[in-house]
Parts: structure tokens; sequence; C-alpha cells
């Protein structure tokens, strides 16, 4: 038959894009809907919505979007997403510096 060799992408390189590229698509819909008049309503009077969604951290100090919910779902996903894609893309640096050498 064939002496070549298909050379595909490893899985490693998917398991690290995957978060990351989730997590900007996030960032970009996220950035849609803030120049929308489309907002999430939460129930008026509830614990996230007193203490959370108008604490003095998402009204004042973090503030990339104009809507509070928005940036409350901006820092629940980089919690959630970049330290992942992070520790993974570390790890695929490492792992490819131990195969060349």
């Amino acid at each position: 038959m064939s002496d070549k060799q298909k050379y595909g992408r490893p899985v490693r390189v998917r398991s690290w894009i995957l978060p990351f590229v989730l997590y900007l698509s996030l960032l970009f819909i996220m950035l849609l809907i803030d120049g929308a008049s489309w907002t999430i309503n939460f129930r008026e009077g509830t614990f996230f919505e007193r203490n959370i969604l108008h604490s003095s951290f998402f009204m004042d100090w973090f503030t990339p979007y104009s809507k509070p919910e928005l940036n409350v779902l901006t820092v629940f996903f980089t919690i959630m997403l970049l330290p992942e894609a992070t520790i993974k893309a570390i790890e695929h640096i490492k792992s490819k510096r131990q195969t060349s050498s």
C-alpha cells in the first residue's frame, strides 16, 4: 500500500483550544447583547439581585458591559473556562518541550 503516514492534530491541542474559543465566543455574544435592548431579568428582591448583582464590585469596579447581569456572567465564565484553557495550554507547551528534547 502506501508508506506515507497521515499526521493529524493531537487531541491535546483541541482540549485547550475548545474552552478558549468557547470563552471568546461567549464574550462576543455578550458584547452583542450589551448593544441590544435585551437583558436578563432576575426576580426582584432575591439574594442574587440584591447582594451580588448590585454590589459595588459589579456596579463600580468591574464594568466591561453596561448591564450588571453581563458583568456577573463574564466573571463566572472567566472563572470556569479561562483557568482550564490556560492550564491545558501550559501542559501542551511543556509536553512539546519534553518530546523535542
